[in-house]
């Protein structure tokens, strides 16, 4: 496991994309012609279900919902072994469960849930670092090219800048207190 892989996976929760399905996120190798190096690129090909409520099959998850996304906490703390505890609940509860009968699906949601955990406190605080390069405007660039109107688009940057924040107060070895709600 590579601290970009755990960067990915970060940067998955911070937008709380539950739909983390392997197909819509791509490792491809590219080589730079000048220096003849090979490089590898982590792609995201779908974000359908992010920016909104992450939960597991039957948690009321939801996707571009402003409220859900910022009620949201993200980071509960670091445990003992350095490894950050996200609220990131994708395992399936309530009528999710009865997808036990169904174990194809049932066991694609647990070992989603289980690729989602061990992500080590060193990798969450530098893609923390990587991210909190990009400005407020270049923030609102995107969720304008998304759609987003203005008041929604506001919104969501304070909460991204949050977030952000949060993972770079990890570098500091403090431990995220509860996500007020922002308005």
């Amino acid at each position: 496991k590579t601290r970009e892989v755990d960067g990915l996976k970060t940067m998955m929760i911070l937008l709380n994309n539950w739909d983390d399905l392997k197909r819509n996120n791509k490792v491809l190798y590219t080589t730079d012609p000048t220096t003849n190096r090979s490089e590898a690129r982590y792609v995201v090909t779908d974000l359908g279900g992010t920016l909104g409520r992450a939960a597991g099959l039957g948690g009321g998850r939801s996707k571009n919902d402003l409220k859900g996304f910022q009620s949201e906490r993200f980071v509960r703390g670091i445990d003992k072994k350095g490894v950050v505890k996200f609220n990131y609940p994708v395992r399936p509860t309530k009528l999710g469960l009865f997808s036990i009968f169904y174990p194809p699906l049932f066991f694609r949601e647990q070992r989603r849930a289980k690729s989602m955990r061990g992500i080590r406190v060193e990798n969450a605080a530098w893609i923390g670092s990587q991210l909190s390069k990009l400005s407020d405007d270049q923030l609102r660039d995107s969720l304008r090219a998304a759609g987003y109107d203005r008041a929604a688009t506001e919104a969501y940057v304070r909460t991204l800048s949050s977030r952000i924040n949060q993972l770079n107060q990890l570098s500091q070895s403090q431990i995220a207190v509860r996500q007020r709600r922002l308005k």
